[in-house]
Order: C-alpha cells, then structure tokens, then sequence
C-alpha cells in the first residue's frame, strides 16, 4: 500500500479522497492548502501526493513544481473543478502526468491511484 498525502481547500474532497483511498489500505493524510502540504512533506514521505489546482496561494502547479525538486520520485495526481484546457499543459510541465476533473468516481481515483503505485502506465 502506498502513503498519500491529499493536499486540497476544500475538506469536504479531502474527507471523502482520503475513505475512498483508505478503504484498500492506504496511509493518507491531508493538508488544507499548499503550505501545509508543503510543511508536512518536510517531516514525512510519501507516494502520491493528491493536490487541487486551484487553491488560494499556492495552486496546485506550484505545490507539484516545488515538491518535485525536492522529490524526483513522487507521483503527482492533479484534480480541478474548472476547465482542464489550461491547466493540463502547466501540470504536465512540472510532472503531473495524471489529471481528474471533478467530479470523478471512486473507479477513476482507486483505478488511477492503484496504477501508480504498481509502477503501471495507467494512460
């Protein structure tokens, strides 16, 4: 099982990623917003980092740009509620191979989630 770091403004998506991802076994936890995220990768590894695009700030092509300078490891999944047009290049930019737009389904997060971790090429 993987350790997931769930890192999105809103708790009502963290809450319901983190018992979605739990349910197989993983070791998730979250941050309200990119600096806490940033803050808690400091004192902790992790597999996956789940962050939202948009997030007063820090967005969430700046939290995946930051961490991956100090991880070229980490696997980055990177979730939006609006258009996914703009922000697919960004991400894609600074290693955010996978992109959901909310809202997804529990197969998209579990499915996407379960390939990464096995080292499969879940595109």
């Amino acid at each position: 099982m993987a350790r997931i770091l769930i890192i999105d403004d809103e708790p009502s998506v963290r809450r319901s990623v983190r018992k979605i991802l739990e349910i197989p076994g993983h070791e998730v936890d979250e941050a309200a917003d990119g600096f806490a995220g940033m803050a808690m990768h400091a004192t902790r590894r992790y597999d996956v980092v789940i962050t939202d695009f948009s997030m007063p700030g820090f967005d969430g092509v700046e939290v995946i740009a930051s961490l991956r300078r100090l991880d070229e490891k980490l696997k980055f999944i990177l979730i939006s509620g609006g258009d996914r047009g703009g922000f697919t290049t960004r991400a894609a930019d600074v290693g955010a191979v996978w992109v959901l737009a909310k809202p997804f389904s529990v197969q998209e997060l579990t499915g996407l989630v379960h390939a990464i971790v096995e080292g499969s090429n879940p595109n």
